[in-house]
């Protein structure tokens, strides 16, 4: 609604005579800021019930992005849930979370000989190259558009950084008659023991088809070392 208030401010202004815009003026005047603050207050209720529920959800829960998840859903519609939730978690690990976790029981880890943290690695390295040159490129055209590339690809490499972050921070692990594989806030699954057909230690390649998922994101570019099957079709989360 806010949007298409102002854009009708602006035709306003740009088709009626500049002698019939008074109630224009006294809307700009007005009914604005009104709107500026009914925004920011709507804005500031969401934030205080996410925090709410998140307090809520952290009684139960044991895993950060899993509580965010959950108070994020309660509060927002899917999609805007999800992105959301990418957005808070990457930065909540890329510049929140230092302190080193220990592995508790029946929890495993990962990431130590990921080719995963390799590749955000030099892909972090590159965006920091890329984004030096281009600065001093663009500067000599626009100086604003120089930082405003340079703000964005260094947000990028923050976000990459917390993806790294985040495989150390979520190992995998049992809980109850649950498994919860986890792949940083990258790739998840929640598989119930009873449905787990067999494990086999295996690194032997899949064969594609609809059903075989990999739990890390690069697919057939990184291997595994265990395969699972499971007694009926579960969902994977990425």
């Amino acid at each position: 609604m806010v949007p298409m208030m102002v854009l009708g401010l602006l035709t306003g202004y740009a088709v009626l005579p500049k002698e019939n815009q008074v109630i224009l003026d006294y809307y700009k005047t007005w009914v604005l800021p009104l709107l500026e603050l009914g925004v920011l207050s709507f804005v500031g209720f969401k934030i205080y019930k996410s925090v709410k529920h998140f307090k809520n959800h952290k009684k139960k829960g044991f895993d950060f992005y899993t509580t965010l998840q959950a108070s994020c859903k309660d509060i927002f519609p899917k999609i805007p849930a999800a992105l959301i939730t990418s957005e808070l978690a990457v930065l909540y690990y890329g510049l929140w979370t230092w302190k080193k976790r220990s592995l508790k029981k029946n929890e495993f880890s990962y990431h130590k000989d990921s080719g995963t943290l390799t590749v955000l690695v030099a892909l972090m390295f590159i965006i920091g190259i890329e984004t030096y040159v281009f600065h001093i490129i663009l500067a000599k055209w626009s100086n604003i558009l120089a930082w405003i590339l340079t703000t964005i690809s260094c947000y990028t490499a923050i976000q990459i950084f917390g993806l790294i972050k985040s495989m150390s921070k979520r190992p995998i692990a049992i809980h109850g008659q649950t498994l919860y594989l986890r792949y940083g806030i990258m790739g998840e699954a929640k598989i119930p023991l009873a449905k787990i057909a067999t494990i086999d230690c295996s690194s032997k390649e899949l064969q594609e088809n609809k059903l075989n998922r990999k739990l890390s994101f690069l697919g057939a570019m990184e291997s595994h070392n265990i395969t699972l099957r499971v007694k009926e079709p579960l969902e994977v989360q990425g």
